[in-house]
């Protein structure tokens, strides 16, 4: 069933409302906030509607609804063609070139300003000829910034699947469908340790058969925007290091 304008303004002002407070959010701050140009009552319709139809999610706790991983995935959708500006994109590249010298290992580098830029944990490798060379982490403390990752067992299950040198290699390979950016959202994703995450994975590759992966793992409840824009610009850059130092 398509989503009428007034559902889909209403769908992706939830999710954005969650994405920054990781609270239920009500049809009151929609209606305050977001501009819905209707009654609180009629909010609450629509919000049962599309909870009704498998987009939003209500915690027994609270009168609030959050986003489903279908919600999550509408959101993401209707997101792209993604377009960052391209004044944040020179931002970020020029970020990332001040701390980087000529004697770094490019993708090390990356993995760790990725995760400091984003607040997420990024997972890294890079390869030559199908051959794993270097696996990489970055920012794995940064799960526990997330309120989803105060349970710690959850964490732990996390945490063991990025400490898997084998799983990290696996996870990265295997998502490389030629996107340029990937996105796996929650059940989307293939590995149970990941099932409570969201993974963005964005590859590189080079004429002479190195290849590889930047991924960044966190919370479905995650800046999908600042994680692809970034991504993006960082594996762009990273193509072009890579050829002007084996040129």
């Amino acid at each position: 069933m398509e989503l009428s304008e007034r559902k889909k303004l209403i769908l992706n002002a939830i999710v954005n409302e969650y994405i920054e407070t990781a609270e239920p959010v009500s049809s009151v701050t929609i209606v305050n906030k977001y501009n819905a140009g209707c009654s609180s009552a009629t909010v609450r319709n629509e919000m049962s509607d599309l909870e009704e139809m498998g987009y939003l999610d209500k915690p027994h706790t609270s009168a609030g609804r959050m986003p489903s991983g279908r919600g999550y995935r509408f959101y993401v959708n209707s997101m792209f063609p993604y377009k960052a500006s391209e004044h944040a994109g020179s931002k970020l590249r020029r970020a990332f070139l001040s701390q980087l010298s000529e004697t770094d290992d490019v993708i090390e580098k990356a993995s760790d300003f990725i995760s400091r830029f984003t607040n997420y944990t990024v997972i890294a490798t890079d390869s030559y000829e199908n051959m794993p060379r270097r696996i990489y982490t970055g920012g794995v403390v940064n799960i526990f910034n997330h309120p989803e990752y105060k349970n710690l067992e959850k964490a732990r299950r996390l945490i063991s699947f990025i400490d898997s040198r084998d799983s990290i290699y696996k996870v990265i390979s295997e998502l490389d469908g030629g996107e340029r950016v990937r996105i796996l959202i929650g059940d989307e994703n293939p590995y149970e340790a990941l099932k409570d995450c969201s993974i963005v994975i964005s590859h590189y590759r080079d004429e002479r058969g190195r290849r590889g992966g930047l991924g960044i793992i966190g919370p479905t409840r995650m800046h999908y925007d600042t994680v692809v824009s970034s991504l993006e610009t960082v594996t762009a850059m990273i193509e072009k290091l890579i050829s002007e130092k084996e040129n």
